[in-house]
């Protein structure tokens, strides 16, 4: 006979699969161009861990956005990222996924869904080092971003995965 918990019974911690904090080789498993409400293009995309001892587990989701944007945080303090800050971020991020591969644009120039919808189709399958913390709402994210050929000195890849790299 097996004792089975109630809906209510499993407690965070019984729920959690996610990883601990380290470095992963993350595959980029499902990618999206969209659009927020105020029609700032962004990417969204879905990862699995793809060597390791979580080899197979879900990775975070991450969202790429393009554009100015502001608030102000729970706290109260006011925030704000220009254009310029946002772009660079973009690039940063995909040449990081891409291993600086170059990749084909219509348009290199016009950051819109177009480009983003044309970036999450070149990014799907491509592998990148992460670094992946919990964040104080208990999600898995993704703080750094390392291509493969160029990953930090704190990574440790396995031996399956060397011939992924060139250490």
């Amino acid at each position: 006979m097996v004792d089975l918990k109630g809906f209510m019974d499993y407690t965070s911690d019984d729920l959690r699969d996610g990883l601990t904090e380290g470095y992963y080789l993350l595959e980029v498993t499902e990618a999206n161009g969209a659009e927020w409400d105020d029609g700032s293009p962004r990417i969204d995309f879905r990862t699995r861990v793809a060597e390791g001892a979580a080899t197979g587990k879900f990775g975070p989701m991450h969202t790429i956005t393009y554009g100015a944007a502001g608030g102000v945080t729970a706290d109260g303090r006011e925030w704000s990222v220009s254009e310029e800050e946002s772009r660079v971020r973009l690039v940063k991020i995909v040449n990081a996924i891409t291993d600086d591969n170059q990749l084909v644009l219509t348009n290199q120039n016009e950051f819109d869904r177009t480009m983003m919808d044309e970036i999450a189709d070149q990014i799907k399958g491509r592998q990148f080092v992460a670094l992946v913390s919990e964040n104080d709402k208990g999600y898995d994210v993704i703080r750094r971003f390392n291509s493969v050929s160029k990953p930090p000195k704190k990574y440790q890849p396995t031996i399956s995965a060397g011939s992924n790299f060139a250490v």
